[in-house]
């Protein structure tokens, strides 16, 4: 059943009261109105899935990412000294290489 209301569809669901009462609780910490919420989420949901074919990366793009991403975590971890190579003068550029 719908009906519009203020230029808006008005919808019912069934939902599961333990996720109703879960959205609830985001919806309030976030300020915004349980409608509000549920609707945002629902459009980032469909967002998702009308991404075409252009917007999803290659293997070797998609590769690079994963890489890049497994490279900052282990930055973040202290696994890796991530130290940058100063630029600001050659002196400065051969003692950084040196570290």
């Amino acid at each position: 059943m719908s009906t519009l209301v203020g230029g808006k569809q008005s919808v019912s669901f069934r939902w599961d009261p333990e996720l109703v009462r879960k959205l609830k609780e985001i919806a309030k910490l976030q300020n915004r109105s349980f409608s509000n919420f549920t609707e945002t989420l629902l459009s980032r949901a469909v967002t998702l899935f009308d991404k075409t074919e252009e917007d999803v990366p290659n293997s070797t793009t998609a590769a690079a990412i994963k890489e890049a991403r497994e490279y900052q975590n282990k930055v973040k971890a202290g696994l890796v000294d991530d130290s940058s190579i100063d630029t600001s003068s050659v002196e400065a550029m051969i003692q950084s290489t040196l570290r």
